[in-house]
Formats: structure tokens, C-alpha cells, sequence
């Protein structure tokens, strides 16, 4: 009997915790240039994606949407987190989340791993609801069932945290339009989903995913800031990895 609870201990933790997210060769700081990729005439003209390509399922520009985002900075690259970077995805997406309900905190992924070191290698979910628990932010445990779920929570007010398999988010890292994974790491990963966007009449989640590691667009900006992971793709990286989402509401703080 001993030796079943065990196994199913063991089960457990393998499905609800995310971790190993370091890219493959990573160049620390390394800029993604997209006229590396796209034909230089085009770049030296604005040109709109034509109906035909549209047909193609090429993406075009978003529709409508809605973000719950701050008017400060709260996003955290993993990759400059410490030595336990490559396993921050958890502590991370806490303190991101942390940040976006409390401006004033001094909370860091480096700090939070040292409350919760976890022997230095993956957080679970139930890590964070501990992190959260800590530091006296509410939230709510909920199962996804459909993309409809999220959407309303968003629609709330809230942001979430996901822990997801990655291998089922698209690889696309030069896309135009900043959508599917930028790195090739594939396995259970923590992310933020904080709004989402149509981009011809397809819904996108607007997620803040921490597997940064140095990854910037040609602007600076972090290539994990504001990526956008189509609902099919985190339909499946949820329900094949842990299908129940972690939702912090803003309105606690705002009393």
C-alpha cells in the first residue's frame, strides 16, 4: 500500500509540476532580426497581406481583443533569474503575477525560489498556491474545460497562470505577428496569460512566457512579452499537462 502511494505521489508531481526551460544554444542577449528572414524589398515597403494570403491562413491584423495589463513594467525573463534560471519558469510566473496585483512589492524570482528552493529544480503548481498563500495574494483554482473559460475570466479582469506542455505550442519563432514559441525547449512550462486578440477572426491568448533567456525583437523588446499562443495550441498543452488554471483578480488590491 505504501509503496502504490508512493508511484501515485510521484505521478502526481511529473503532471502538475514545470520546469527545464533553457533554450537550445542559447546567445545570451541575442536580437532576432525578421529582415534576416523576410525579403528585403518587402521590408523597405509596407506592404498588407493580400486576400490570397489571407485565404492561406497567413496572419493578418488583430481584430479585437482585450489585455489586462499595467501601465509598469512586470514581466520577468527567467534567464536572468539566478543560478536556478534554467528551473525559474515557476518562481517567475508567481512573481510576475505578484507584481501585476501588488506595484509596491520587492518580491524577485531570485527571492521567491529562496523561500521555496524546492531542492533548486521545479516548482509545482502547488508551489505557487504556497508562494501565494506566503504572501497573502488571493486566487482561485479553477478546471478548464474549453477556451470559453479563460476568456471569461480575462473578460474579469484576471490573468492566469497555465502550466502547460509546451511541445503542443507551435515553434514559430521568426513569425511577423509575434505568435507560437520562440525557443526550442519543449516540455512542462509555467506561463502567463494576462489578454487575447483576434487575428482573422482566430483567437490568441497575449501571455507573458518567461523562457526569455536574452531573446529580444529588433526593438529590444523581450520575444516572451506580449507573444501571442493561439487557443487551439493552449487547448492542448493544457489538457495534455495540467488542465486547471491558477487566477489571480485585481480587485483585492484596488479596494
Amino acid at each position: 500500500m505504501k509503496k502504490n502511494f508512493i508511484i501515485f505521489l510521484l505521478f502526481v508531481f511529473i503532471f502538475t509540476a514545470c520546469g527545464d526551460d533553457k533554450t537550445t544554444e542559447i546567445i545570451e542577449n541575442q536580437v532576432i532580426s525578421f529582415e534576416e528572414v523576410i525579403d528585403t524589398k518587402d521590408t523597405e515597403k509596407n506592404i498588407e497581406l493580400d486576400t490570397e494570403e489571407k485565404e492561406n491562413n497567413d496572419v493578418g491584423l488583430p481584430r479585437e481583443g482585450k489585455s489586462n495589463n499595467r501601465d509598469y513594467d512586470w514581466f520577468i525573463d527567467q534567464g536572468k533569474t539566478g543560478k536556478a534560471s534554467s528551473n525559474n519558469c515557476g518562481p517567475s510566473s508567481a512573481v510576475m503575477v505578484h507584481k501585476w496585483y501588488d506595484e509596491s512589492t520587492e518580491m524577485t524570482a531570485e527571492k521567491a525560489r529562496e523561500e521555496f528552493p524546492e531542492n533548486w529544480g521545479w516548482w509545482s503548481t502547488t508551489t505557487i498556491e504556497a508562494y501565494f498563500k506566503a504572501n497573502d495574494i488571493p486566487y482561485e483554482e479553477k478546471l478548464y474545460k474549453k477556451p470559453e473559460d479563460l476568456k471569461k475570466e480575462i473578460d474579469s479582469g484576471k490573468v492566469g497562470i497555465l502550466c502547460i506542455d509546451s511541445t503542443y505550442i507551435t515553434y514559430d519563432p521568426f513569425s511577423k505577428y509575434k505568435t507560437g514559441r520562440f525557443y526550442e525547449y519543449t516540455g512542462g512550462h509555467f506561463i502567463v496569460v494576462k489578454g487575447y486578440q483576434y487575428l482573422n477572426d482566430q483567437l490568441y491568448w497575449e501571455v507573458y512566457d518567461p523562457n526569455n533567456h536574452g531573446l529580444a525583437y529588433q526593438d529590444g523588446k523581450p520575444m516572451g512579452k506580449d507573444r501571442l499562443y493561439s487557443e487551439s495550441d493552449v487547448d492542448t498543452a493544457l489538457k495534455k499537462w495540467w488542465n486547471f488554471i491558477l487566477y489571480v483578480d485585481p480587485k483585492s488590491s484596488e479596494k
